[in-house]
């Protein structure tokens, strides 16, 4: 008796099977890389020394605090705008809490350095914090074409000497000083979070940051009463 061989309709049919259960075996593996991953980067890496990295930058808060975070950002990252904004509102409610803010301009956004040498030079008239407002509720006109709107609208009082320092690159080297930092922490992305000595590559949650102040409050307050 003549064994019945295969159809080209049931090799057909088998052969999409076995396409489709591979490719959602791919599917399924590359979710789960992916979520290793973003679980990976959501781990804090611990810092040794980590007070040598908030000694520059831009600061607001108390020196004597129980929490400091230091942001290496960059003007041009929609998520360091993104973060700026949840971290001004949770300095708004914590003003007890140290914030230091260092650059770190990365090479894919074409205007970022200019822009991080604007913040730079508004700060040596004061206007670091306006600037900083500004370039980040506006990022559409981070543009050399913009530098002198952007400098009148941060409440610069004299704009051409903000455009000579921007064009002398005069505060290039504290620039410099802050890559080197993040690049000594092994940082490519921003913005990178240190929280006290753990360094987040992605930016923390509100939550975390509000749990974490919460749990340096509760071991201060401890170590008060055993004293």
């Amino acid at each position: 008796m003549r064994r019945r061989g295969w159809r080209k309709s049931d090799l057909l049919f088998a052969l999409v099977a076995a396409w489709v259960v591979l490719g959602a075996s791919r599917w399924r593996s590359g979710i789960q890389r992916q979520r290793r991953l973003i679980a990976a980067a959501s781990r804090p890496r611990p810092v040794p020394n980590w007070q040598t990295f908030t000694t520059v930058g831009h600061q607001r808060g108390p020196t004597e605090t129980l929490m400091t975070i230091v942001v290496f950002a960059d003007f041009e990252c929609p998520f360091c705008q993104t973060f700026a904004f949840r971290l001004d509102s949770f300095a708004q409610r914590h003003p007890n809490v140290r914030i230091v803010e260092r650059n770190l301009p990365l090479t894919i956004h074409e205007n970022a350095l200019q822009a991080a040498i604007v913040a730079e030079c508004a700060a040596r008239t004061g206007r670091y914090a306006s600037m900083r407002r500004e370039m980040y509720e506006h990022q559409g006109l981070i543009k050399a074409a913009n530098w002198a709107a952007l400098a009148r609208s941060s409440g610069v009082d004299d704009v051409p000497q903000l455009l000579g320092c921007v064009t002398a690159q005069e505060p290039r080297s504290a620039i410099d000083e802050d890559i080197a930092a993040a690049r000594q922490l092994g940082l490519t992305s921003t913005p990178s979070v240190m929280i006290n000595d753990s360094l987040y590559i992605r930016p923390p949650t509100t939550i975390l940051m509000e749990t974490a102040l919460q749990r340096l409050t509760t071991v201060s307050s401890v170590a008060r009463q055993d004293r």
